[in-house]
């Protein structure tokens, strides 16, 4: 205690030689300082997106661009939909027959694929809803093969068109599939394999510069088991596909994948060994990361999901297997450093947890949504939310929207921290310079009594 007055004495004297010492580093423009959320938490209480007698499964999710959550899941061998108002919930709406949704959204305008029975085999479907219809339009066939089409992915670029990622047996070797639609999901005429892209489970994203991202896992041959792949389209010209696991002897599988403002590629996927684990590397074409484990050692983690913010940073979201918990966990681009695991509460007679979905709101508002036994025994999908960022006031570590003495104690508590070790975290290193230092605590101080306009 006596140390932390010491520190408190010593900030409070800073406010004297503030002027003198100049900063290193600006807050820009409309930015808001990152919250950390295992420390301070936020998320919503869950909130059942419906409670039907059936099954709700496989839950998807996206947000517009007014930050309008928006939820699909299967239930009965239908795709249903909701969407999150004012005044909560929307009555689930049945969207088409089919199984294993997959949303994404531009705009005001939301998208939809799935895969369903058409003729003999599967294929891959795809229908819109706008804020201004409050509809969906009738769906189209995106795959159009003569296989078995499945677990359909989506992407929307900047200047709005339209990818999609499938695995298809067309060729007699489950392949991954894209399509892409310049007309708004109209016509589907640039369509077809990715070559050396063997293997499942897809996830497609998108850049700002316009280059179109796949990851999937294929089969080693050699250890017979699976690793994950990427390759990249430019100009209508795919990488040769590239192993970015290399996990030999370990089932790399599930993976997913997003990219940031500055167009750097993140992956997560599940490494099945003894006890599962989630990973992550970062990177682009001959240029990844060497994977890390970013769940809890000992435990058992699966179905990872990822998204980027407007700022950079990562949001990802897993199944904690063993604790049956949602599990979340934050990146910081400043810094370069993950935050501690956070997790959210569970909903009332929670029985376990399966299939998160995650979502990043403009603003830096992150949505979760999972499916999870009901107190009726049935499964149904729940959503929660978190905002992961501060006030634009400097010093105001703790988001209340006034610079107080619990700030530079917070601040003070931190006191030597740097980029690697545990206590230190992007939230309370002010300048960004790699440590929690005198500079913070001075700018801290610096700022006491400021308060917001409105509380966030």
């Amino acid at each position: 205690m006596t140390r932390q007055i010491l520190k408190f004495l010593i900030a409070a004297f800073s406010l004297l030689l503030i002027a003198s010492i100049p900063f290193s580093h600006a807050i820009p423009a409309g930015y808001a300082h990152p919250l950390d959320i295992a420390a301070q938490g936020g998320f919503t209480s869950p909130d059942p997106v419906a409670s039907t007698p059936a099954d709700s499964r496989r839950p998807t999710l996206t947000t517009t661009a007014d930050g309008t959550p928006h939820v699909a899941w299967e239930e009965s061998g239908q795709i249903l939909h909701a969407f999150r108002g004012q005044s909560g919930w929307s009555t689930p709406v049945v969207v088409t027959l089919g199984s294993n949704p997959a949303l994404a959204s531009a705009g005001s305008t939301v998208y939809l694929v799935w895969a369903d029975i058409f003729g003999d085999n599967l294929e891959i479907f795809i229908s819109q809803w706008s804020t201004a219809s409050g509809a969906w339009s009738l769906s189209r066939n995106v795959s159009n093969t003569s296989g078995n089409s499945t677990t359909p992915t989506i992407a929307v670029s900047q200047d709005g068109k339209l990818f999609v990622a499938w695995a298809d047996n067309t060729s007699g070797v489950t392949t991954t599939y894209v399509a892409q639609s310049d007309d708004g999901g109209v016509t589907w005429p640039n369509s077809g394999p990715i070559p050396g892209g063997d293997g499942l489970s897809p996830a497609i994203a998108i850049g700002q510069d316009g280059l179109v991202h796949v990851v999937w896992q294929s089969l080693d041959n050699t250890s017979n088991t699976f690793d994950i792949w990427h390759s990249q389209q430019q100009a209508a010209l795919w990488s040769a596909a590239e192993n970015i696991s290399a996990s030999p002897g370990i089932d790399s599988i599930k993976p997913w994948i997003a990219i940031a403002p500055d167009n750097r590629v993140h992956t997560v996927w599940e490494e099945d060994s003894a006890t599962s684990s989630i990973a992550y590397s970062g990177g682009s074409s001959l240029a990844w990361s060497v994977p890390v484990t970013i769940s809890q050692s000992g435990n058992n983690a699966n179905l990872p999901r990822i998204a980027t913010d407007d700022q950079g940073s990562l949001h990802v979201t897993w199944r904690n297997a063993t604790s049956l918990a949602i599990e979340y966990r934050q990146w910081f681009p400043s810094s370069g450093s993950w935050a501690a695991i956070a997790t959210p509460p569970p909903a009332t007679n929670a029985a376990g947890v399966a299939r998160p979905a995650l979502a990043a709101e403009a603003g830096g508002r992150i949505h979760l949504a999972w499916e999870q036994p009901s107190a009726s025994a049935n499964a149904d999908v729940y959503t929660t939310s978190v905002a992961t960022r501060c006030s634009p006031l400097v010093g105001d570590v703790n988001c209340t929207c006034t610079v107080l003495a619990n700030d530079l104690t917070i601040l003070s508590s931190h006191w030597h921290s740097q980029t690697g070790n545990a206590a230190y975290s992007l939230v309370y290193d002010l300048d960004d310079n790699g440590q929690v230092d005198l500079r913070d605590i001075m700018q801290a101080a610096a700022h006491w009594g400021d308060a917001c306009l409105i509380s966030p």
